[in-house]
């Protein structure tokens, strides 16, 4: 049976943790994928946040989104900050503080771990994607 895609978002960041930190230092930019499967956050490895320093000395509107992550892939997986959820794994997906989505799962340890995904000023469509990684996960 093939994995099906169910939605994605381009430019969304990703922060270790339950909360999007005050700063985009300490996230990855990449694209946020949710199939019949899995979700998956495939990271260009890098915060993007210098480049948006940049322009908002040019204009405060184009502070508010990274660079195109469209062309991501599932070679991407190998980069930094990349992340691959089975949804059986999920324990919570909940809409976080900041229009966050934040997705906890327990990791094959046992141990659990939290990741809070949107853009600079929260995950578009928030509430849709807490619909179905929920319908989804059990």
């Amino acid at each position: 049976m093939d994995e099906q895609l169910v939605v994605d978002a381009d430019r969304i960041y990703c922060w270790d943790g339950p909360k999007m930190k005050a700063t985009l230092f300490s996230a990855k930019l990449g694209r946020l994928v949710l199939t019949d499967q899995r979700l998956v956050f495939l990271s260009s490895g890098k915060s993007d946040a210098a480049k948006l320093m940049a322009k908002a000395v040019v204009s405060p509107a184009l502070a508010t989104r990274g660079g195109s992550t469209a062309g991501l892939d599932g070679g991407a997986l190998a980069n930094q900050g990349s992340v691959e959820i089975p949804l059986a794994a999920i324990t919570r997906c909940e809409a976080g503080k900041k229009r966050a989505l934040v997705v906890t799962y327990r990791k094959e340890d046992g141990t659990e771990q939290s990741y809070a995904f949107g853009e600079k000023m929260g995950m578009p469509a928030r509430d849709t994607w807490v619909t179905e990684v929920n319908a989804r996960r059990a």
